[in-house]
């Protein structure tokens, strides 16, 4: 189904599919919860949510250049924990496991990246994005590539919905 969460009834997809998975946007979630809750309710059997660990170099880098801050997670907190503490409070059982990836993006995709996280907390104006699209060329430049594909680390949950008797 290629649609947002927003643009979807939820009772026109009750029990539709056999697995409904979460790729990492859960920092975008206001009601982690209710969300966990639409998810199941999606499913007919299992879930999963992949959500990474931590932060890339990149934009740990970028966040100190464009504040003048060390960075000490101020986006994306590993938003893991609060499915994982949710799901256990409901006695669900989980399989947990990390996994590492390294997705290629070309410079125009590593700056929206960027910007995604930044734009929480600094105005992303005409200045910001140069500021990143020079740093992000210039790592580019330095690795001679036309991607950048940094090693990232991610945490894989998934669990089998619990039979209602």
């Amino acid at each position: 189904m290629n649609k947002k969460w927003s643009e979807i009834d939820d009772q026109g997809i009750e029990g539709r599919f056999d697995l409904v998975v979460c790729p990492h946007f859960l920092w975008q979630v206001k009601d982690i919860e209710k969300y966990l809750k639409r998810m199941e309710n999606a499913s007919n059997k299992y879930c999963a949510i992949i959500q990474p660990a931590g932060k890339d170099i990149i934009l740990k880098e970028i966040w100190t250049k464009i504040t003048g801050e060390d960075y000490r997670g101020e986006f994306d907190p590993d938003a893991d924990y609060f499915v994982y503490l949710i799901l256990r409070q409901k006695e669900q059982l989980l399989n947990v496991s990390p996994i590492e990836y390294a997705p290629a993006k070309t410079l125009d995709q590593e700056v929206r990246y960027i910007a995604s996280f930044i734009g929480k907390y600094v105005e992303v104006n005409t200045h910001i994005k140069e500021v990143i699209e020079k740093y992000v060329s210039d790592k580019m430049r330095d690795i001679g590539q036309d991607k950048i594909a940094e090693k990232r680390s991610a945490i894989v949950m998934w669990w089998q919905l619990k039979k209602v008797a």
